[in-house]
């Protein structure tokens, strides 16, 4: 029962971020205004999706290398993205982290959940799309550097 490094007073349990996956991906599902959005981005891979998700969380909230090839396939689908829905996954992910967390936990993992967010809209307010590729490849190398936590 690892500690998060950022919050030692919150200890997650080995089913801990599944379970919030879990819930991110049903409340994702259920979402009509992200679905046709989701139907492009993830088809009918949703378990390779939430798979993926879990690798990224664990490596984020222990502070652990989030494995390459899952950030890659993520950061690859985000130009078809809008900043409002950027927003909206945000705003999911806050809700599903509420419903599986107490407050305390879930406000600190939403929190490094607003930093990665706050990278990737930095990115989209680019001008030009060439400006919007070069913010999108810095905000993945901050990511992957664990830039989040500063």
């Amino acid at each position: 029962m690892p500690c998060l490094p950022h919050d030692p007073s919150i200890f997650l349990e080995d089913e801990t971020i599944p379970e919030l996956i879990e819930e991110f991906s049903l409340r994702l599902r259920r979402d009509s205004e992200l679905r046709p959005l989701l139907d492009r981005m993830i088809g009918n891979h949703w378990f390779a999706f939430e798979q993926d998700l879990i690798a990224f969380w664990l490596g984020i909230l222990l502070q652990e290398r989030p494995p390459e090839d899952g950030i890659e396939r993520a950061f690859a689908s985000l130009p078809q993205v809008a900043p409002a829905e950027i927003r909206a996954f945000a705003r999911i992910f806050l809700e599903a982290s509420l419903a599986c967390f107490p407050l305390h936990a879930a406000a600190a993992v939403t929190e490094l959940a607003g930093r990665i967010e706050d990278l990737l809209l930095d990115a989209f307010a680019a001008p030009e799309p060439g400006q919007r590729a070069l913010r999108l490849e810095r905000a993945m190398v901050e990511i992957k550097a664990g830039a989040i936590f500063r």
